[in-house]
């Protein structure tokens, strides 16, 4: 009996001590593991006010995040950003909850007063973006530049060198600041200058954003601009080289390609972004659209026949720092045009960009021209004035309108027989009795101007000066045609 009361008594233990054991397991496979709360955050404009703080945190699975950030917002979900537009000390709360439990991580973030310090001005700055506000008008007009366009260089020692074309005029003189508001002085002897006082509404080691009241003609612009860091590397011959205007003026560039894109102001974007138009010019013969920086002088030629009645226009240049940047501003009162270096390939080869503002059927327009050139190295056929003057016949043409052949029979420019006579005094015989004229442009182009006075540039393309054999190409338009013709010439 007494064996018997035993056994039962363990077997009743046994099944006891199993079933806690079958319940201690099933507990803990129906609770997930304890939540983590744990979070990094960093902050723009160097935490003060307005500051965007962005939060991370442990990443978990089937675990809730909510967050309140002590200035009234909350938010449900993982990694938050969050603006703090005033300064102030905001305590920053993270519950994590999931079926393990909830867990609670608290921090103080302290914003600051937005402070303008020399050492986070130092450096060079480039103005990437305006909305100048006109006199009783509420609707700012929006510029966009390339970087290196405009610039403002301030040093810690409070010197700064400013290159602008819409706000000031070129200049450089001594900065005070007094938290947020930078007050510029130019050096003495600029007259009729008024200190300008330009009020930062943020700042950060890569961007600034201002604000300038000008005074134009008594009435106030108002300007906001968006200033970005640039690198070393934007002003020197460095790791991206740049022509200076020693390297650009004297030289003659060839246009390789051109490619013309012509944007609108787009509000919802609020940038230049709806694009009218591109057209792209290729296949250009090799010195026949070419820039000619005069050395020694502010100016420069450039010759062009894609449109009619222009085959040379006068630019003043104006150098400016970064010395990959220059001001072209046409002599007869056009539009200005702003030319940028923007990537030299090779020693004999560039890129540039241009970009000019203006207004179209009301709308606000910004033009950019990208080209390719090249800098002529005098492989291509040259022929002096000596060797031009004298008659020439013509032995074969070819001639294209609008891409396609002409029938040499339907052709009107000089058939084959056809005698040019290019005289010491500059007149031109062209087989009519009433002379024309020409002159000479460079080595490699000339101007014939036909007795009704039309002008077309002619690009040498091949010349032997010991048998006198010369191929010329011209471009014109009439009424709208576009005509390309290739002349076989042999000196008489």
């Amino acid at each position: 009996m007494k064996n018997n009361l035993i056994l039962r008594v363990l077997l009743v233990l046994s099944v006891l001590l199993m079933g806690v054991q079958f319940i201690g397991c099933s507990n803990d496979d129906d609770s997930g593991p304890v939540p983590i709360a744990s979070f990094t955050f960093t902050a723009t404009n160097n935490q003060n006010a307005p500051t965007t703080v962005s939060f991370s945190n442990e990443i978990q699975i089937d675990v809730d995040y909510n967050w309140d950030f002590g200035n009234g917002e909350t938010f449900f979900g993982r990694d938050p950003v969050i603006t703090y537009t005033k300064e102030g000390t905001y305590t920053v709360q993270l519950t994590a909850s999931g079926e393990g439990g909830t867990a609670q991580m608290s921090e103080d973030i302290v914003v600051g007063s937005l402070t303008v310090t020399e050492e986070l001005l130092d450096g060079i700055w480039s103005v990437v973006r305006q909305e100048i506000t006109p006199p009783g008008s509420s609707t700012p007009i929006i510029r966009e530049s390339p970087m290196n366009w405009e610039t403002l260089d301030y040093s810690s020692s409070g010197v700064y060198q400013r290159v602008s074309f819409d706000w000031i005029e070129l200049e450089g003189g001594t900065y005070t600041i007094d938290k947020d508001v930078i007050t510029q002085t130019p050096t003495s002897g600029v007259d009729d200058f008024t200190p300008v006082e330009i009020l930062i509404t943020y700042i950060d080691d890569e961007e600034i954003l201002a604000e300038i009241d000008m005074e134009e003609s008594g009435e106030i612009i108002h300007i906001k601009a968006t200033l970005r860091k640039n690198g070393a590397q934007y002003y020197g011959q460095g790791e991206f080289p740049r022509h200076s205007l020693l390297d650009f003026a004297g030289n003659k560039w060839s246009i390789l390609e051109e490619t013309t894109t012509k944007f609108t102001y787009s509000p919802e974007d609020d940038e230049y972004t709806s694009i009218l138009s591109t057209e792209t010019v290729t296949d250009i013969p090799y010195n026949f659209k070419t820039f000619f920086p005069i050395p020694g002088s502010q100016l420069s030629l450039y010759i062009d026949n894609w449109e009619e009645g222009v085959y040379q226009n006068y630019y003043s240049m104006v150098e400016i720092r970064p010395y990959s940047s220059y001001k072209i501003i046409e002599e007869q009162g056009g539009p200005q045009l702003f030319l940028l270096i923007d990537n030299n390939l090779d020693d004999n080869n560039i890129e540039t960009i241009s970009v000019v503002f203006g207004e179209e059927n009301g709308e606000q327009v910004k033009i950019e021209y990208r080209t390719k050139l090249i800098r002529n190295d005098g492989s291509e056929p040259t022929i002096t004035e000596t060797e031009l003057i004298g008659q020439w016949k013509v032995t074969a043409k070819t001639e294209i309108k609008d891409g396609v052949d002409v029938d040499p029979q339907d052709s009107y420019t000089p058939p084959l027989d056809f005698v040019l006579s290019f005289n010491a005094d500059g007149s031109a015989a062209l087989g009519d009795p009433d002379p024309g004229s020409w002159f000479l442009l460079d080595e490699s182009n000339f101007v014939v101007v036909s007795p009704e006075g039309d002008e077309t540039l002619v690009h040498v393309v091949g010349f032997n000066s010991s048998s006198a054999e010369l191929t010329a190409f011209g471009k014109w338009i009439d009424d709208g045609a576009v005509f390309e013709m290739t002349l076989s010439l042999e000196k008489q």
